[in-house]
């Protein structure tokens, strides 16, 4: 175990995310976490802010997938992400091939999205 404050980031495949904590909560607006992800659209570039959200939590990567007719709630893998990243950011030149650069992406986005910015 990291010893990290852990929360969850759910990606869907109508292009949009959700923001909780490991047990299914919500991030309270006056927490630490709700502060980071703030600054990560704040205006600006937000790579160092994502980066740092990145370094500091244990984020739960999170898709709901059909699996064998069910829909099940379980990890985002490499493909997932690459292919969220793809469909948001279409018009990027940005390889999320590479794992870390479309994590700090679905940061950046959920980030987004819980700000409403």
């Amino acid at each position: 175990m990291s010893g990290k404050v852990k929360f969850i980031v759910e990606i869907t495949s109508c292009l949009s995310t959700g923001v909780c904590l490991s047990d299914g909560s919500e991030i309270d607006d006056k927490s630490e976490i709700w502060s980071d992800l703030a600054d990560c659209c704040s205006g600006g570039d937000c790579q160092e802010a994502c980066q740092y959200v990145l370094s500091k939590y244990d984020i739960d990567f999170r898709i709901v997938a059909r699996i064998d007719g069910k829909y099940r709630n379980v990890a985002a893998d490499r493909s997932h992400k690459k292919t969220f990243c793809g469909g948001v950011y279409f018009e990027s030149e940005t390889d999320f091939a590479d794992e870390g650069m479309a994590d700090m992406y679905i940061v950046w986005e959920a980030a987004s999205a819980l700000m409403n910015c």
